[in-house]
């Protein structure tokens, strides 16, 4: 009874944790992240947007979607009328095109659907040779192009799915010939051809956050952005590249979440941060920021197979890194005072008058002087615990990873119950 008993308290523990840690240890991007994914299609070309220059591993003709926040992001693109083009320069004949990409992203699913819609409308000039319409009247031409799939590798960070073409065509026939079949049509019948369905596999790769770059997950009230080798800031929003060298400004109860690939970088209010490292790869994962003003959260996964720490350094010679942790870093630029608060796991704080890393446990925090030294840690106050950085989300939905680990527990304690009744009768 003893062991079944340990046994289960040892899963629950287990999941537990898990649940809590699960999407971020796989590597796969949650709900609330902003992601770049380029998709290649075996063998068929899609119209899609065009993915921003800059990043790793593209090229001019790399096509992708924006996701952000679970939704696939309308953006402008160029997609081409096909045959239609020369067809469509003729007198007594006018087209218009209309086309729009949508979708869905959760945990690790991705759903997009990407529209071509080409209407082709007759004045009522004879267009062409004989049979063509001579009445007004206009046709529909659709492409519809359904991508379904999943994150297959999240080392790599690589998507596999099967995309669904669907071609439904239009067609003109003659209806009324003036002077028996062959001669001049006077009326014509337009008509909407049988679907062509055609199915074709896709690959795709997360291209942002990547080696060199990041993704803005989210933003409240006035963020902007310096391009390194700049002075000149630039309005951001949810989406935007963040690269090395790049500067993030927040005003006054403003914040922007960024999007690490392997955690999030929270820059609260009146904050200036500047991203000054990033790598991401199958190895690796390690970013560097340097914080001149304000107060910095750093959410950062540990996976099993990848190393994966984050460091915020401020004018005064601090530095403090996790691995696998959280914690908040706020410079005073009066004072020249750093303070690292550490809500989960473990920082390493370092100083200029003392290089050797001071470790600092969970609930503690210490600050580092305008002279580089560092102080022996403290336990995390109220009002320290308040100024937590927040998720991206707005706290608003069901963390049903939760939901699932009190209802293991609660299925736990069934059993156990059980198992004492019947023991009681045995006896």
């Amino acid at each position: 009874m003893k062991k079944i008993i340990a046994l289960i308290a040892v899963f629950v523990f287990t999941f537990l944790y898990f649940s809590r840690v699960a999407v971020a240890v796989t590597g796969v991007p949650t709900g609330d992240d902003a992601f770049y994914l380029e998709m290649q299609i075996d063998g068929y070309g899609v119209d899609m947007p065009a993915m921003p220059s800059g990043l790793p591993n593209v090229t001019a003709s790399s096509r992708g979607v924006l996701v952000v926040n679970g939704q696939v992001v309308e953006q402008e693109f160029t997609a081409s009328l096909g045959s239609s083009e020369s067809y469509c320069q003729q007198a007594g004949i006018r087209c218009a095109q209309k086309k729009s990409i949508s979708g869905t992203y959760q945990n690790g699913n991705l759903d997009v659907t990407v529209k071509n819609e080409i209407t082709r409308t007759y004045d009522g000039q004879a267009v062409g040779g004989i049979g063509d319409p001579v009445v007004p009247g206009s046709t529909v031409r659709l492409s519809v192009d359904h991508f379904v799939g999943n994150m297959d590798d999240p080392g790599i960070q690589r998507f596999r799915g099967t995309l669904t073409h669907t071609f439904i065509g239009e067609g003109v026939e003659c209806a009324k010939w003036r002077d028996g079949e062959g001669g001049i049509c006077d009326l014509d019948r337009y008509f909407e051809k049988a679907p062509v369905v055609t199915k074709y596999d896709w690959t795709g790769f997360v291209r942002a956050p990547g080696d060199g770059v990041t993704v803005i997950s989210k933003t409240n009230g006035e963020v902007e952005k310096r391009r390194a080798g700049e002075t000149e800031f630039t309005p951001l929003a949810a989406g935007d590249i963040i690269a090395v060298g790049d500067t993030v400004g927040t005003g006054y109860n403003s914040s922007a979440w960024i999007n690490t690939g392997f955690g999030s970088i929270i820059v609260q209010p009146l904050t200036q941060l500047r991203l000054d490292a990033f790598e991401m790869n199958k190895l690796r994962r390690s970013g560097r920021a340097l914080l001149s003003a304000g107060n910095v959260g750093a959410i950062i996964s540990q996976p099993a197979t990848i190393r994966s720490d984050f460091s915020v350094s401020t004018p005064s010679g601090a530095n403090a890194a996790i691995r696998g942790s959280e914690m908040l870093v706020g410079y005073d630029e009066q004072t020249r005072v750093t303070t690292v608060f550490v809500y989960e796991d473990k920082a390493y704080v370092t100083g200029n008058a003392d290089q050797s890393e001071r470790e600092v446990s969970e609930g503690n925090k210490v600050t580092v002087d305008e002279n580089g030294s560092v102080s022996s840690p403290t336990g995390l106050a109220a009002e320290d615990l308040a100024d937590r950085p927040a998720a991206a989300s707005d706290g608003g939905g069901i963390d049903w990873r939760w939901v699932g680990a009190l209802l293991a527990l609660l299925a736990v304690v069934m059993i156990v119950l059980a198992i004492r009744r019947r023991t009681a009768r045995g006896g």
